[in-house]
């Protein structure tokens, strides 16, 4: 039922994308109408959501969470003031659209940031069934304090029929089309203690994403055109006899461009970090 993709960064981590489309079926309304696009987010207040197609995105960084947790079947990252301790969540940002109306946030201290991988299959689940989940929460900092100006969302993937974790590594991606119908978004945005605008959306697709870095120390196809060339020449010049001086076509062969590379093996690679 649902698309999912899901990536993370180990080590030298950036961010990752968790985008979300499906259909609004609760817009956390009450009798008296507040709750149902009380804010005016998503067009006239008071409106209701229910039934309209919603696109939902967070970018964040998990692994800047103050805590990370794992087990052989549970990978967590989570953190913000909520959890006391001087914990720290990720920063993030948040994008919202219904009804051609976008709504969105930059959160650079948060009150929650918490991302999981479950993986119960291979006989680990109750009866041996498969069950897995993928889920990303965000709270901005207004969140701490009953009326303060609040964004809080969540997005929930799961599956106990078809598998799509098939790693606990949030830098694996991950895939699927069919999510069970449980799977579910949570939105709620809260501009004081009275204006609300809110809901529950199902997930039709679900698709997570790194955003690569830039990696600038890797050298242009130019520099690595020039560094074989400038070897050649070497070459060339030891295999006639030639002097010393290496030239490709003017000047001599810079420093920072070696004449020869070493390949760095798993066990030099761990020592060089």
């Amino acid at each position: 039922m649902g698309l999912l993709a899901i990536c993370f960064f180990p080590a030298k981590s950036d961010a990752w994308t968790v985008t979300v489309t499906g259909t609004i079926f609760d817009d956390l309304g009450n009798s008296n109408g507040n709750g149902i696009n009380g804010t005016g987010i998503f067009g006239t207040p008071g409106t209701s959501l229910v039934g309209d197609a919603y696109t939902e995105s967070i970018t964040t960084n998990p692994l800047l969470n103050s805590h990370v947790d794992s087990t052989s079947s549970f990978l967590e990252s989570y953190g913000g003031s909520h959890y006391g301790g001087g914990s720290l969540g990720a920063a993030y940002s948040i994008a919202v659209t219904v009804n051609g109306f976008t709504y969105s946030e930059t959160e650079l201290n948060p009150f929650i940031n918490y991302a999981y991988l479950l993986d119960l299959s291979n006989g680990l689940a109750p009866n041996g069934i498969l069950y897995q989940q993928a889920f990303q929460e965000v709270q901005s900092s207004g969140c701490s304090t009953v009326y303060g100006v609040c964004t809080s969302s969540y997005i929930l993937a799961y599956s106990q029929q078809t598998p799509f974790v098939f790693r606990l590594d949030f830098n694996h991606p991950l895939h699927s089309t069919d999510l069970d119908p449980g799977s579910n978004t949570y939105f709620l945005f809260n501009d004081g203690p009275d204006l609300t605008t809110g809901f529950y959306g199902s997930i039709d697709s679900v698709r997570v994403h790194p955003e690569r870095r830039s990696t600038s120390s890797r050298r242009s196809p130019t520099l690595r055109h020039r560094h074989r060339r400038l070897r050649s020449a070497r070459l060339a010049q030891e295999a006639e006899g030639a002097g010393s001086r290496l030239v490709a076509g003017e000047g001599s062969a810079p420093s920072e461009f070696p004449i020869e590379s070493k390949h760095v093996g798993p066990s030099q690679r761990s020592k060089a970090g």
